[in-house]
């Protein structure tokens, strides 16, 4: 079984992720020139917020503190990148690219804290978590799909 600090560290990794993903499904979303591409968009950021949220609970109710930004934000501090500049500019496939993208990188950091030694109830957040985040690649592929249609 994993440390409590292993734990916290696996779910910080995880609210980073989330917060990123969040954050770039919202960019995405404003950036879309089909309005029927931003209601499925916007409720793909929302979901990650509330991942977010449920994982900094589960920090909280291990004694410790959750990440305060995501990855993204780190870099960005550092001036290592723009989240923004992903989607500027960009036609609509362009833009679902790239959220595939982001949800591919979710999937890793999920599938990477599933090979932990998990407590069972955090392994039962990160698995719904990680189903989540297939369906909403699923449904990305499918708007992409039928963007081409």
């Amino acid at each position: 079984m994993a440390s409590k600090e292993e734990v916290v560290s696996i779910l910080n990794d995880l609210i980073q992720t989330c917060r990123d993903s969040h954050e770039a499904f919202e960019r995405a979303a404003d950036n879309v020139h089909r309005v029927d591409l931003k209601t499925p968009l916007n409720e793909l950021s929302h979901q990650q917020a509330i991942f977010a949220g449920e994982l900094e609970d589960q920090v909280r109710s291990l004694g410790g503190e959750p990440a305060k930004r995501g990855h993204l934000g780190s870099l960005l501090e550092r001036g290592l990148g723009e989240i923004g500049s992903r989607f500027k500019e960009k036609d609509d496939p362009a833009i679902l690219a790239e959220c595939q993208k982001v949800a591919d990188d979710s999937l890793r950091h999920y599938q990477h804290a599933l090979n932990e030694d998990l407590p069972a109830d955090v392994r039962m957040i990160v698995q719904r978590h990680f189903q989540a985040v297939q369906a909403a690649l699923s449904q990305l592929r499918t708007m992409e799909i039928a963007r081409r249609a």
